[in-house]
């Protein structure tokens, strides 16, 4: 086995740790939500605050190095999926730097506060929201490192493009169902 496999295997891994852990806790967001629960909604919320340093952020690390390793020892050109991949990698890990991690943990502190409750689960759902979109995008870069589009493939990047714009036009634009619970 020579260094790029050891490399490989870690990117894969952190990957699919990245994207798994997050997955699960959406789709308990979604069904405690779907549910009005209220208290399992925000303590996966709370979750996602907790595992963000510990899990996401490290892993969203390892994917984006061990990627430019594999590039670098693989001798990869610089195709579209791999543009597309290093991009989405940034946008998706920002996203989570800036945005849902910190989120997470300011709805987490405003669930402590009385009478704030109804605030923290109206950003809770629009952190779910976010989180939709940031799960589209990332398999969206799954398909293109499975698929690895070229520059030429016109209609796969087009179809790429239109999924991930779909996706921030209904996560985003329109509004979600009615906050109140």
């Amino acid at each position: 086995m020579d260094g790029y496999l050891i490399v490989k295997f870690l990117h894969v891994s952190a990957a699919v740790l990245w994207l798994g852990g997050g997955i699960a806790l959406l789709v308990l967001a979604i069904l405690a939500d779907r549910a009005r629960q209220r208290e399992a909604f925000m303590a996966v919320i709370a979750d996602v605050g907790k595992l963000a340093p510990v899990v996401f952020m490290p892993g969203s690390v390892v994917v984006l190095l061990s990627g430019l390793a594999m590039i670098w020892l693989g001798g990869i050109a610089w195709d579209a999926w791999l543009v597309i991949g290093i991009a989405g990698i940034a946008v998706t890990a920002g996203l989570g730097a800036l945005v849902l991690g910190p989120s997470a943990e300011r709805i987490t502190r405003l669930v402590q506060e009385p009478g704030l409750e109804s605030e923290a689960l109206a950003e809770g759902r629009h952190l779910l929201r976010i989180a939709k979109l940031d799960y589209v995008l990332q398999f969206t870069i799954v398909f293109a490192m499975v698929v690895k589009p070229g520059w030429t493939d016109a209609a796969i990047l087009a179809g790429m493009a239109a999924l991930v714009g779909l996706a921030a036009a209904m996560v985003l634009a329109w509004p979600g169902r009615a906050e109140a619970a």
